[in-house]
């Protein structure tokens, strides 16, 4: 089973490329279930997959592969789908687990059930899991802008998991979380308006970041292009206005829509800290709202929060990177999960993001809370 474990650590990343799955490793009569999708052969698994490599282009992450039976594999990954038939080519995310059956006799793969975070009812047919497929088809456009780098690690009905990258901020004083007081100031800085009046490329989003539990204190912020460097960005040439190093981090959001006033900002927080609370953090005062438009617009808009929640430091390396990853995936499990019970599908909703879709009309924003977090889901944030 050790081997086969490895086997799916190298095949499973070539899922949806042009070397594809070695068909050897499966029987000819291979059970797969999805909550919309059946076969019971391997020529229909192959199809599915083949279809699904040219209607959605998938990127498939596999985040980890473990023996969770005698002749039993488990394995956590996240697949970002976008249906290329649509002129909107509208983004689907899916994470979850697959649990694979593996046939004593022949020590080939002759089951495949996938379980996805987002619904409670995975069996076949789910018309929840019809209805999950059909709202992330609906129209939006995503800014042509860089972002902060992320990864999702989890996506539930209400909730995200991401692991986000570091990245660079040029920030200075704000009024409050819904405000744009300082806003023109840090645009003015990747306009040119720095010490050697070098134009910096536009990204999103847009931050303002409460320092204190009552939002009093305000810095807002704008991310800087990924392949820039503190060494390398040039000094604000106006008093006030400071460039720094945001720390990345497995974060948490919640998706809601609606003007971003500092009632509704606070309103979601207060929802956000209480739904973290229940799940078994304690996350610490201060927040941060991101949004993915000018903040002086007043157009329909998305917010979703974010807490990142360190688990695993990056200074352990006495580990297969591959076995961290795995701990740290399963710790959002015990964190978040009352019960774990694969076979009877109870998979409660672990760390939750949300993730808003973005429409023509629609200005995205969302909040942070950080976190420092490590160990038991009883330590203190």
């Amino acid at each position: 089973m050790n081997k086969l474990v490895e086997f799916l650590y190298e095949d499973l990343p070539h899922l949806f490329d042009d070397q594809g799955i070695n068909r050897t490793a499966y029987d000819d009569y291979v059970k797969f279930r999805d909550p919309i999708t059946k076969h019971d052969s391997i020529d229909g698994y192959l199809f599915n997959i083949a279809m699904l490599k040219q209607l959605f282009r998938p990127n498939f992450q596999l985040h980890w592969a473990k023996q969770t039976g005698p002749y039993e594999i488990t394995t956590r990954w996240t697949m970002v789908m976008k249906f290329v038939l649509l002129p909107w080519k509208p983004e689907l995310v899916f994470t979850g687990t697959s649990v694979m059956g593996v046939n004593p006799k022949t020590n080939k793969f002759n089951s495949h059930v996938d379980y996805w975070d987002s619904i409670q009812n995975n069996d076949y047919f789910s018309l929840e899991g019809l209805v999950e497929v059909i709202k992330q088809l609906r129209i939006y456009k995503t800014p042509d802008l860089e972002t902060p780098s992320y990864q999702i690690l989890r996506r539930t009905s209400a909730y995200e998991v991401r692991k986000y990258d570091p990245f660079i901020v040029v920030e200075t004083e704000g009024d409050n979380l819904a405000g744009n007081r300082g806003f023109n100031d840090v645009a003015g800085y990747i306009f040119g308006k720095n010490a050697t009046t070098e134009k910096i490329p536009m990204t999103t989003p847009v931050f303002t970041q409460a320092l204190d539990a009552e939002n009093s204190k305000v810095s807002i912020q704008i991310v800087l292009p990924s392949d820039k460097s503190l060494s390398s960005l040039p000094a604000p040439s106006k008093e006030g206005i400071s460039l720094r190093k945001t720390e990345g981090g497995i974060a948490a959001a919640i998706k809601f829509s609606g003007k971003p006033t500092d009632d509704v900002v606070r309103e979601k927080e207060k929802q956000l800290r209480s739904s973290l609370i229940r799940d078994g953090l304690k996350p610490r005062s201060g927040c941060m709202l991101a949004r993915y438009n000018d903040p002086g617009r007043t157009w329909k808009f998305i917010m979703f929060f974010v807490l990142p929640v360190p688990i695993i430091s990056p200074l352990d390396t006495n580990y297969d990177p591959r076995e961290l990853f795995r701990m740290l995936l399963e710790n959002l499990d015990m964190m978040f999960l009352s019960e774990f019970k694969m076979h009877k599908h109870e998979h409660a909703l672990g760390m939750k993001f949300l993730y808003g879709l973005k429409t023509s009309s629609w200005i995205e924003s969302s909040l942070f809370l950080w976190c420092s977090y490590i160990g038991s889901h009883s330590q203190n944030c």
